[in-house]
């Protein structure tokens, strides 16, 4: 019991901002720099206070948005010990046997006609790997993909193949961003799907069985936490979605229990393990085995393909701390950008990451205001 009522609290994303001062409300209104200088420049006036909570989830959200990962796990952290959901003592979770090669996961990809996997909003690292996925999940017969953070009222999203603010709100993270490209490239059809209806979950499950057509290809469903979960004490959208379709889904949790910590082999040859979840709230768990990242760039980053050059290659003039570094694709009014990463001090050797060679804008961001320049990398 105690577990699905905490997959529901962590199921819930931000639907209204109500509050002019609350922090998510800054974090939406300004995004990215101007977001990052008021909430750090103002901890006090959230600390301490009924703020507090938000302001750590805000600024965990935000620094993933801004490619400082580590920072973004580091502020949940803080978040959910002081919540009560990270005991002093973790389970530990020896993966040895559950080691899984691509070919094996496609297997059972091809099995379902609906697979469902999961996120936690402050892990980029789980966009991206649903990014790698896609070009594969296409080729077995998947053609539509429902995201639980798109906006419906972004109705020209698919004439204009790129995200911008208003898009989504997680969507504002450039990794998401680079799924919702992806996705259009290879003609995934989107589905928005989040409600506002007093019972969530079946709200939910009624707006993606009313726009998903079996005639069209197989299903995709991306969401946050606990959405998904098959089963449960408290219906998430997966149950009710599951019985509207009278078939069996495929549901892979990326988001694990706080109370577990996975122990990884040293010698295995996977980068990847799928193990069976005994609660039954999901069919799996997925973990991929930690890389060490080259600089600023996650081992990650390479389940994307994404190109990577030193700034300091194609631009030498002095910074000043805090910059935010935004690369964006050249036809992109007001489009997310592809990466950015923001420079907090000093750093010997920053990189950027690009999905291929050619033309982009580099915005430079700091509290003077903003340049742009059109760079070429191959």
């Amino acid at each position: 019991m105690k577990y699905t009522i905490l997959l529901i609290f962590m199921s819930m994303s931000l639907h209204i901002i109500a509050q002019e001062d609350n922090p998510f409300s800054i974090l939406y209104k300004n995004m990215y720099f101007n977001a990052y200088i008021e909430l750090t420049e103002n901890e006090g006036k959230f600390t301490g206070n009924k703020f507090e909570d938000s302001y750590l989830e805000a600024l965990g959200t935000l620094n993933s948005f801004i490619g400082k990962y580590d920072k973004a796990i580091e502020y949940y952290t803080i978040r959910n010990k002081k919540k009560g959901y990270i005991p002093d003592k973790l389970k530990q979770i020896d993966l040895s046997d559950f080691g899984i090669k691509q070919d094996v996961l496609n297997d059972l990809y091809k099995t379902y006609n609906v697979t469902m996997f999961n996120e936690s909003h402050h892990f980029s690292q789980h966009r991206a790997f649903i990014y790698s996925q896609l070009e594969i999940l296409k080729s077995l017969g998947y053609n539509q993909l429902a995201l639980e953070t798109l906006n419906e009222k972004d109705s020209s999203l698919c004439e204009r193949n790129y995200p911008i603010k208003k898009t989504g709100y997680y969507t504002n993270d450039p990794v998401y961003g680079n799924v919702i490209r992806k996705a259009l490239e290879i003609g995934f059809i989107l589905i928005p799907y989040d409600s506002r209806d007093r019972d969530r979950e079946k709200g939910q499950a009624d707006n993606i069985f009313k726009q998903y057509d079996p005639e069209k290809g197989k299903l995709i469903i991306y969401g946050g936490y606990g959405h998904i979960a098959e089963t449960g004490d408290l219906k998430m959208m997966g149950q009710y979605l599951k019985n509207m379709l009278n078939e069996d889904v495929l549901s892979i949790s990326q988001f694990t229990h706080y109370r577990f910590e996975p122990v990884f082999p040293s010698d295995s040859i996977y980068d990847f393990f799928l193990q069976k979840d005994s609660t039954n709230y999901f069919d799996y768990f997925f973990y991929a085995k930690p890389k060490p990242s080259v600089l600023n760039i996650p081992y990650w980053y390479n389940w994307m393909n994404f190109k990577t050059k030193p700034l300091n290659e194609i631009y030498n003039k002095p910074i000043n701390y805090p910059t935010l570094i935004q690369i964006h694709n050249l036809n992109e009014p007001n489009g997310i950008p592809v990466y950015q990463y923001l420079i907090k001090e000093e750093e010997e050797n920053v990189l950027i990451a690009y999905p291929k060679k050619g033309e982009y804008t580099l915005k430079i961001i700091d509290k003077s205001g903003e340049t742009e320049y059109k760079i070429k990398v191959q």
